[in-house]
């Protein structure tokens, strides 16, 4: 590669004493990933969470607290989906009513943020978190802690949409595909311009999937 590592206090001409490094290196390396995974999972079984606070709520004293503007939008999206609106069909609805609070991370709302947000389990008032193997291959389970924190539907309202979401016939995957995207802006709005890649197949068909690639305003 070209590139020459200097070291003040070893010596790394000396295999042996790079190959001892590299290993303890390696080993402080797998500690570390099984004590943040054994934190996360402790902080999970007394109630806590961990990392990017959900649409809805903050963090307050490391309790989780509703914000309830954004909470009206959660409500509304649950009770459009039990009443049978699709998600683009949702998507296209708050964007449409500029009295619907915004998601953070993004300037309009899409179906895969709208789908994601009706699966995810603490809008039901519990802390999940997924089974996984660390980087030293321990398998750590998956904890889940019922009723942590204030809910902001009821659980069979919750539990009711995430049946529908596994009969759903029709199944949409959108991802941004182009790096360019955020940086264009609409002509005709204002809006930001998104290059995407929409995949779409049935489960009830062995048919192909079908890919369509578009740009699509964010207002």
């Amino acid at each position: 590669s070209g590139i020459k590592l200097l070291s003040a206090t070893e010596n790394l001409e000396d295999r042996t004493l790079t190959v001892v490094v590299s290993a303890f290196a390696e080993r402080e390396r797998h500690m570390l990933a099984g004590r943040v995974a054994g934190g996360v999972r402790e902080h999970a079984r007394r109630g806590k969470t961990h990392g990017r606070v959900p649409y809805g709520y903050r963090r307050v004293n490391g309790e989780m607290s509703v914000i309830e503007s954004e909470a009206a939008v959660v409500r509304q999206m649950f009770e459009w989906f039990a009443a049978g609106l699709s998600t683009p069909m949702i998507a296209e609805r708050l964007n449409s009513d500029p009295t619907m609070a915004r998601p953070q991370r993004t300037e309009f709302w899409r179906r895969d943020v709208v789908a994601a947000m009706l699966r995810h389990r603490a809008y039901c008032g519990d802390v999940v978190i997924a089974a996984r193997t660390d980087i030293s291959g321990r398998q750590w389970p998956a904890v889940e802690t019922r009723d942590a924190h204030p809910a902001i539907v009821p659980r069979a309202l919750w539990e009711s949409a995430n049946r529908q979401f596994r009969t759903e016939r029709v199944i949409v995957r959108d991802r941004i595909i182009s790096p360019f995207a955020g940086f264009l802006w609409c002509a005709g709005c204002g809006g930001r311009l998104y290059f995407l890649e929409q995949e779409r197949h049935d489960r009830r068909s062995p048919g192909p999937v079908i890919v369509r690639r578009m740009v699509r305003c964010g207002s």
